[in-house]
């Protein structure tokens, strides 16, 4: 029947009857051919206000819903402004609904469809809902999901009630009971849209009952369209042959389940909806799959955004929308790029860097394998060469700007998130964060930075910079970085307190790593940070990890006050009942109760030391080493007489007893730490292992132990068992390794050789940072010093003068808090010339010194004080000074009071040498033991004048001395290697004797099988013969075959002593150096060898500065593979001129020459059960099939000493 003429009503009527149309149409139909016009020409006239009087309650609805669907003003209508067209539609639905609300006596008759139409029209165009209207749906639709006159709720209907009342926050629950019973009976029958809409509503509705729903739609969506491994294969089939959903149908659910979800966050409920949702997510799997061809780049950032919520990282999916994703970036807004990049990231497993020499193989197959797919990593790649893109914009299209003047700071802060997640070591995320940062200097100039936002920019550089090798640290861009995030006049808009607790803790990691000048303008940061949470109470707004986080991040860079330390601790401590705080999460209290010092101990520290002491157990033993440490500097404060102490350390040295510990696997410097896993030991050694920072923590706190100079230790025999044997002879190699560094040191500063100098630098360094240890604690401290060669002099022998101007100088500095570490020198010194049988130049110094840091109130904030000359790690000493400071724990060794005396005394002691060799003593008293970049600094001291006799003692130290056992300089000369020959010259020697004995004349030629066999030269050949020192391959496929070196390649590579003639049969003759000089071969392979060793020594040098060092090496450090070195252009020509033949190698020649150590790891013994070993410190993993792999590259060094 075509539209209704209120001219014709009767014959429209006839014509109905006659085709008999009633049986097909209901009454509501055929009857409003008789009504007035309710077409969108009416509705949208001149006079629809008075047209609508004369519309019955269905017709009103009509009219309603074309109000609704013109969201745009039709272009023959003129009634009102384009502009106003929102406000005007409005108006007329509030007039169409009072219309409705009035008619039929105010109680008007209409279908669940009718008043299910009203509520969309509603909630489509934003209007007010009236009370009638709202009664009217809540009584339509009844408790049991069926219409008042019993027939059912129809899908579309049901889908209708909750989207609309989701869209207008109404949670009337007579009306969702209703609506949640009549749509889960029409569930089976409902589109994939209506399905969608229906999660999105129950999800935005929340509610106990309405959630249970939003699960149970969104199951029978994943079953109809998704995949289902207990299904049968009906209904697999089913969905199989069903249309892939919309996208946006898809994404809708998969929000929806996220949203549920985070409403849950921190319940007990959060756990559950969290597995319901990701198992959905996964059951979506193959529909948001197939939905991804055909999804907007807004549709496919939604569903990675879900994924991410949900913690489901479905891997096919994942893939696929990466493609898409890339594939559609041109399309794609800042907001979509930004999400997608967040999810990708908080979906991609966090990349670890397993010790390489405690991880079990399963630890290094997840390393392998873990980090960014290769899907995620392209994505990421064409977002960030997407974002640096130059496009048309700014005002009037006149300007060229990078696609990041698109973003906003939030859409920048989760970019930056991102990317350092997802790829913190990649170039990509060094382009990111270096764009971002310029965008974000951009917009701090307006205003606008979030405090979550800004958080999110500081932990994206953090993480970055965590990743990166110190060379490849942006040092400029960095100072950019502090200077704009760290500003005084950065105002943060929403700011809150867990935003501040991220920030805090992002820059207290930067703190570690920037220069100097950097480091004191992010302790300002925190001075206003810390004045701020006291002033504005902050700390009740935080939960008990989250103050613990503040803690640990102000200790961290030397910036917490003791009223903010008070308050955090009643906070922790709350009702006084036990703290909720995890036992890892007591180090960092007691790090900063230690750190402050309070004058007396506070009752809530008290107590939560108590508490801690209680749960002992409950420790990881390097949480308990790390506490014990704390401990012990919080007992030498003046408040730790009212604590017993000694009970406390008992009581962790028996929970430590009870648990498994071992040193580092490693050697040290080639001496093996044989006493490190004492058989004697048992089954108690096989557990876990502590670092060695640890374990210094550990050996300076256990009890009862008594350390007395030259007695030894005095202890219990299962603590000496346990602890103090296998831990001295760890100390030994340590301080005989590094008594050898400083000597070679010391010898390459005094050669000509620049690349030595710089080679014995960077091993002295990495000897010192290996482990991670700054200092060796109080009470072994003194057990270095001698065996370095220094004196430690007991606490009851320190002169008065000393402890008087420590004192003094307290007092003095007392009202300016903290003040650093102190120290006291005394010298006396003279040459070794005599007047009259007395030392002539006789000079005496008396000095004393702080840390040499600027105090912060005379910090300039502006960007003069940021411009300052870079700290460059690999070159801490000045050029002048021939002491050398190593950074320790990420801080830079110059400034302490002890480097800073040695530095003044050397200045003298200069002066003084021109007037002949110096002798004396120089004695140095500070307020703590001496970190080890300062017990080497005095060790390179004595060694470059060994005239002098050094004597240390600290506060707090043991009270009895422990002298050395000489002046260093002599030890140094009897340990050192530098005394005896090399195996090299060894060979060459009996090389020698054995030619002298066989020649006929000198002219003679002697074949090299014959030398060969002399006993002597085959004793000598085994210990330089490059053969069988690395794994053999042969018949193990993929392998390189064992390598063949052979005595005539030894002689070829000494051209000043042999000369060789490759025969056949080959055979070799003694030259003297002035007869290879004359001749013009010899003088050319001297030239050519001589060129190839300095090339060498420059690309180890160049590996070595560009960290390819091999780091955990058990024979020592300053090790880079000789294949790398091979690979250097002017290494590799250089060595094919001078060879002897195609099997010549030049591994052959580093093992040969005495100017190289050339290491290469040894073949593994197979152990009880069939094993192998386990991994080693050359352990590698194939990426692939996700194998331990053993890594049989040879590994070579400059030589010193």
């Amino acid at each position: 029947v075509s539209p209704p003429s209120r001219h014709q009503p009767v014959a429209i009527l006839a014509q109905a009857i006659l085709l008999q149309d009633l049986q097909q149409r209901p009454s509501r139909y055929w009857l409003s051919a008789m009504a007035p016009r309710t077409d969108l020409a009416f509705v949208l006239g001149d006079n629809w206000r008075r047209g609508l009087r004369r519309l019955g309650p269905e017709h009103l609805t009509r009219a309603a819903l074309l109000i609704a669907r013109q969201e745009r003003l039709p272009d023959a209508t003129t009634a009102c402004d384009a502009t106003a067209w929102p406000e005007s539609r409005r108006q007329r639905l509030d007039a169409v609904l009072r219309q409705v609300s009035s008619s039929e006596g105010g109680a008007p008759d209409l279908a669940t469809r009718d008043w299910a139409s009203l509520l969309w029209s509603v909630a489509r165009c934003r209007a007010t809902l009236p009370d009638p209207i709202a009664q009217g749906v809540v009584a339509a639709v009844a408790a049991n999901g069926a219409l008042a006159s019993g027939a059912a709720l129809q899908p579309s209907d049901a889908a209708r009630l909750l989207w609309a009342a989701a869209t207008l926050r109404w949670r009337d629950q007579a009306f969702l009971q209703g609506a949640v019973i009549g749509a889960g009976a029409a569930l089976p029958e409902c589109s994939p849209q209506d399905l969608s809409n229906m999660v999105w509503a129950s999800a935005v509705l929340r509610g106990d009952n309405i959630e249970d729903f939003a699960f149970e739609a969104a199951e029978a969506f994943a079953r109809r369209y998704g995949g289902n491994a207990t299904s049968s294969s009906t209904s697999s089939s089913t969905a199989s042959q069903l249309p892939p959903p919309p996208p946006q149908a898809v994404a809708n659910v998969l929000w929806a389940l996220a949203k549920v979800k985070d409403a849950h966050e921190g319940s007990s409920a959060s756990q559950g909806a969290r597995a319901s949702g990701a198992r959905l997510a996964v059951l979506l799997a193959p529909a948001a799959v197939a939905s991804l061809q055909t999804a907007t780049p807004q549709g496919v950032a939604n569903m990675l955004w879900a994924y991410a919520r949900l913690e489901a990282r479905e891997e096919s999916f994942i893939e696929g929308a990466c493609h898409r994703m890339a594939a559609a970036l041109a399309e794609a807004e800042a907001q979509h790029i930004a999400n997608a990049t967040w999810a990708v990231a908080k979906l991609t497993a966090t990349p670890s860097s397993p010790s390489s020499s405690s991880s079990s193989a399963e630890e290094l197959a997840t390393a392998a394998t873990s980090g960014a797919s290769p899907a995620v990593e392209a994505l990421l790649i064409a977002v960030s060469s997407h974002l640096h893109e130059r496009v048309r914009g700014g005002v009037g299209g006149g300007q060229w700007l990078r696609r990041w003047a698109g973003c906003s700071t939030r859409h920048v802060s989760m970019l930056c998130w991102g990317f350092a997640r997802a790829m913190p070591r990649h170039q990509a995320t060094r382009k990111v964060l270096r764009d971002a940062l310029e965008q974000a200097e951009e917009m701090s100039d307006q205003g606008g930075l979030k405090a979550q936002e800004h958080a999110n920019i500081l932990w994206a550089w953090a993480e970055g910079l965590d990743a990166w090798a110190p060379s490849e640290r942006p040092t400029k861009i960095l100072k950019r970085l502090i200077l704009m995030l760290c500003s005084p006049n950065l105002k943060l808009l929403e700011d809150s307190a867990l935003a501040m607790v991220m920030s805090c803790g992002a820059l207290a990691k930067l703190h570690r790593v920037v220069e100097t000048a950097s480091q004191q303008f992010i302790e300002k940061w925190f001075e206003r940070t810390s004045r701020r949470c006291i002033q504005a109470r902050v700390l009740p707004q935080l939960k008990s990890s989250e103050i613990v986080a503040l803690l640990r991040a102000m200790t961290g860079t030397k910036v917490l006050h003791a009223v903010l330390l008070h308050a955090a601790l009643r906070e922790l401590r709350g009702d006084g009942c036990n703290s909720r705080l995890q036992p890892f999460e007591f180090v960092p209290v007691m790090d900063a109760a230690a750190f402050v010092r309070p004058e007396t101990i506070p009752v809530a520290l008290a107590d939560l030391l108590g508490e801690a002491v209680s749960r002992l157990h409950e420790f990881e033993p390097r949480d308990l080493a790390a506490f014990l440490w704390a401990l012990l500097r919080l007992s030498h404060s003046s408040a730790a007489s009212r604590l017993d102490f000694d009970a406390v350390f008992v009581a962790c040295t028996q929970a430590l007893a009870q648990r498994g510990l071992r040193l580092p696997a490693s050697g040290l410097g080639g001496r093996q730490c044989a006493a490190a896993q004492p058989e004697t030991a048992g089954a108690f050694v096989a557990q876990s292992a502590l670092s060695a920072r640890e374990w210094v923590w550990v050996m300076n706190t256990i009890a009862p132990l008594r350390v007395s100079g030259e007695a030894g230790a005095e202890a219990p025999e299962w603590i000496l068992e346990r602890f103090v044997r296998p831990w001295e002879a760890w100390l030994r190699s340590f301080s005989d390794e590094a008594a050898d560094e400083v000597a070679g040191l010391s010898s390459a500063r005094a050669a000509t050789s620049a690349d030595s100098a710089a080679a014995a630098r960077w091993r002295y360094e990495a000897l010192l940072q290996r482990e991670g240890i700054d200092s060796l604690g109080p009470r072994w401290t003194p057990t270095t010093l001698s065996r370095m060669g220094i004196d430690y002099i007991g606490t009851g022998e320190v002169p008065e003068v000393a402890l008087q101007t420590l004192r003094e100088q307290r007092e003095q500095r007392s009202d300016g808090g903290r003040f650093g570490r102190f120290a006291w020198l005394r010298a006396h010194f003279s040459d070794d010339t005599c007047e009259n049988g007395e030392p002539t130049g006789q000079e005496e110094v008396l000095d004393f010194a702080w840390d040499g840091e600027a105090p912060l109130e005379n910090l300039d904030e502006g960007v003069a004080a940021m411009d300052i000359a870079e700290y460059d790690a690999s070159s801490s000493v000045s050029s002048r000074s021939p002491l050398l400071a190593v950074p320790l724990a990420g801080r830079s060794r110059e400034g302490h009071a002890e480097f800073r005396l040695l530095e003044r005394l050397v200045a003298r002691l200069v002066t003084a040498e021109k007037r002949g060799s110096l002798v004396g003593d120089v004695f140095i008293y500070t307020d703590r033991a001496p970190c080890l970049s300062c017990i080497g600094a005095l060790a390179q001291l004595c060694r470059r004048w060994p005239g002098l006799t050094a004597k240390v003692s600290f506060e707090k130290g043991p009270t009895e001395a422990l002298h050395a056992a000489g002046p260093v300089a002599q030890r140094l000369r009897e340990d050192s290697p530098a005394t005896s020959m090399s195996d090299s010259e060894h060979l060459e020697e009996a090389m020698r004797l054995a030619l002298q004995a066989y020649r006929v004349d000198k002219e003679s030629f002697t074949p090299i099988s014959v030398v060969g066999s002399n006993p002597r030269v085959q004793l000598s050949w085994a210990s330089v013969c490059a053969t069988g020192v690395r794994p053999s391959g042969k018949s193990v496929p993929g392998k390189k075959r064992e390598w063949h070196d052979k005595l005539m390649y030894f002689l070829s590579h000494r051209p000043k002593a042999f000369e060789v003639d490759v025969g056949p049969p080959a055979k070799v003759r003694l030259v003297s150096p002035a007869q290879a000089q004359d001749s013009f071969v010899g003088e050319c392979r001297i030239g050519l060898l001589t060129e190839l060793t300095s090339a060498v020594d420059s690309s180890i040098i160049r590996l070595l500065r560009n960290g390819k060092a091999f780091k955990g090496c058990p024979v020592g450090d300053g090790f880079v593979s000789i294949e790398e070195v091979g690979g250097d252009e002017k290494v590799s020509k250089l060595f094919r001129k001078c060879r002897l033949d195609a099997g010549d190698r030049l591994a052959y020649f580093l093992r040969h020459s005495e100017d190289f150590d050339v290491w290469a790891p040894p073949r593994r013994r197979p152990t009880v059960g069939g094993g192998d070993g386990g991994p080693s410190a050359t352990t590698s993993i194939d990426a692939e099939s996700n194998v331990v792999k053993e890594d049989v590259r040879t590994w070579v060094r400059i030589r010193l000493l």
